[in-house]
Parts: structure tokens; C-alpha cells; sequence
């Protein structure tokens, strides 16, 4: 199935064939587009030809909270039959997914460029391990996971040299836009989401472990134990909070993911 980014120009192309292989020509067509749940996003009459190919346009959009979705368009031709010339209908499907790209200062504060860029002055086994395709969506995740914290600059001075008195705030305040917030914040973001995308791609193997309730691990001559109990899950790794350790609050932090 293929996969396109939201918000970017499309174009499906559906082969026109009958059972026997046999090229049809339609005389009309209408593309019905349906989402995950089956309500129809859009309908087009494209342009008539065989193979038949449309530009989806509002389907292509995905809400804010969506990460990714699945699109199915319904083709209904008619066409004369080969044998008959009799008017005949045909219906087709073609299916396809939707996933949101990085839009930096909106979803993301990095780039794919910038995150790989930064990643080589670190150490990072599942980021290095992942190519593009899962970077992008681990990049998303962990931005959405970055969301459900709260951060308060108060006493910090911004690049102007104000000092910050507006409290505590989340990457969800839409009064607080990215390209206003300091530089020494910015950078923490970036390596915070970083580091979140490499524990999402397997890069914290030891922290999968302990959540999962493994007390102790034996490497041939070496044993490691924990501490009694499943540790805590906060919304984000370790790592990740102790890169935004300055600008937390801590008192707001939930227990468990979203």
C-alpha cells in the first residue's frame, strides 16, 4: 500500500481492466474518497482515460491530532462493452495512507535533515539503526509524547534579553510559537526530541526491559539486578527529561503515556 505525506499533491492512478485483462475506456467516472470509518471525504469527476488518474484535495488533509490515515477511494466507471457495445458499470478500489510530515515550529522543533545532523554528535543505536521512513513518524511521536509536559522559563532571558515572566505553558499554547521561545530553551527541545525518537526506534533496549517488569539480566559471566516493583512510566524517557530538566515542572508531570 502506498504512503504519501498529508497535505502534499497526489496523484492515484487506477488501471482500467476487466477480469480477462482487457483495457476498458470509460464513458463516465466519479471518485468517491472515504476515510478510516467509511464517510466520504471528497467526490471528483476526473478527466476520462485508461488508466484513470485524480488528484485528491481535501481528503489529502489530516486533522491536527491524527498521525496517520487510511484512504480508500471508490472508482465507478461506465464504459461499452467490448463484445456487446452494451452500457456496463464498474466499480474499482484503490487504497492508500496518509501520514503527517515534519513542519518545524508546528509538529516538530527539528527537521529529518537537522535531527540527522545533530544525532552525529551523539550516541544514538536506534536512530542510527532507522532509516528515513521511521525516522519521520519516531520524530512525530516524540513531539506528541513532548506535548504532555508542562516547561516554565520564569527568570530566563530570552534572545532580546527579557526576562521571562509568563509561567508555565505547554507546546500545545498556541501564544507561545516556537520562534519566540529562547535559544537555550530551542536547543534543549532539540535534543529532547531527539533522544525521545531514539528510545521510540529501540534505542533504550535496558528501559523497554524494565517497563516490561524484567527484574534481572545475565550476559554470560555478568548479572545486573533492579530494584523490586515496575518502575514508573512517565509520558517520556528518562533521557529525554533529564535533557529538559531545567524547564520542567515537575509537580505537573503525569504518570503513563498517552
Amino acid at each position: 500500500m502506498q504512503t504519501f505525506v498529508a497535505g502534499q499533491p497526489v496523484e492515484i492512478t487506477v488501471p482500467l481492466l476487466d477480469s480477462l485483462g482487457n483495457v476498458l475506456t470509460p464513458t463516465k467516472a466519479v471518485v468517491t474518497i472515504r476515510g478510516d470509518f467509511g464517510d466520504a471525504l471528497e467526490v471528483i469527476e476526473p478527466e476520462l482515460a485508461s488508466p484513470l488518474s485524480f488528484k485528491p484535495g481535501a481528503a489529502s488533509a489530516l486533522p491536527d491530532d491524527r498521525l496517520i490515515a487510511a484512504r480508500q477511494a471508490e472508482v465507478l466507471i461506465n464504459y461499452l462493452d467490448i463484445a456487446t457495445s452494451m452500457p456496463q458499470e464498474k466499480l474499482f478500489t484503490v487504497e492508500w495512507v496518509l501520514r503527517r510530515g515534519l513542519e518545524p515550529g508546528r509538529n516538530s522543533v527539528l527537521s529529518l535533515h537537522a535531527a540527522n545532523a545533530l544525532s552525529l554528535s551523539m550516541q544514538l543505536d536506534g536512530w542510527s539503526a532507522a532509516d528515513d521512513a521511521r525516522k519521520t513518524p519516531a520524530l512525530l511521536e516524540a513531539w506528541r509524547r513532548m506535548r504532555q509536559l508542562t516547561f516554565d522559563l520564569s527568570g530566563y532571558q530570552d534572545d532580546r534579553g527579557e526576562v521571562d515572566q509568563s509561567g508555565p505553558f505547554t507546546l500545545n499554547d498556541a501564544t507561545r510559537p516556537l520562534h519566540t521561545l529562547p535559544s537555550r530553551f530551542i536547543d534543549a527541545l532539540s535534543v529532547a526530541q531527539l533522544l525521545e525518537a531514539d528510545t521510540i526506534l529501540g534505542g533504550e533496549p535496558l528501559q523497554d526491559k524494565r517497563l516490561g517488569g524484567l527484574m534481572s539480566e545475565t550476559t554470560g559471566e555478568s548479572s545486573m539486578m533492579f530494584r523490586p516493583g515496575k518502575p514508573l512510566e512517565m509520558p517520556v524517557s528518562r533521557r529525554t527529561l533529564g535533557a529538559l530538566r531545567s524547564f520542567i515542572v515537575v509537580s505537573t508531570l503525569r504518570i503513563g503515556r498517552a
